[in-house]
């Protein structure tokens, strides 16, 4: 997603705007669905785009040195709840389509932090 607007199917939603990202996630729960509404405000910069991972993970890059994700997270079949991320604390390896996206100040960057994370006891 490289265009503000919104975008939607059957796991949820994602919404762009010039202030603001946004996700919306559905979960099955009995006879009907719940929903799990989170969004940040965020400043996009030329270059910015979305990764929808799969139905549990988007990806947002501000176009100039931001990465966040947001996870959905099921814990049961009646709870859930979505969880914001950085790339300084993220829970799972950043997808190869994302990685591939960034320009390449960012990519370093990200990378030389991962790398010295590694190296930590």
């Amino acid at each position: 997603m490289t265009a503000f607007g919104s975008i939607e199917d059957a796991y949820g939603a994602v919404k762009v705007s010039e202030e603001s990202v946004g996700v919306t996630s559905y979960s099955a729960h009995g006879d009907g669905k719940t929903f799990v509404n989170s969004s940040m405000p965020w400043k996009p910069h030329q270059d910015w785009f979305v990764f929808v991972e799969n139905q549990n993970r988007v990806w947002f890059f501000d176009g100039e040195s931001k990465l966040r994700m947001h996870q959905h997270i099921v814990f049961s079949e009646t709870k859930s709840t979505g969880a914001w991320y950085t790339d300084q604390n993220l829970p799972c390896p950043i997808p190869q389509p994302v990685m591939d996206r960034l320009p390449e100040p960012a990519r370093l960057k990200i990378n030389r932090r991962l790398s010295s994370e590694m190296l930590k006891p």
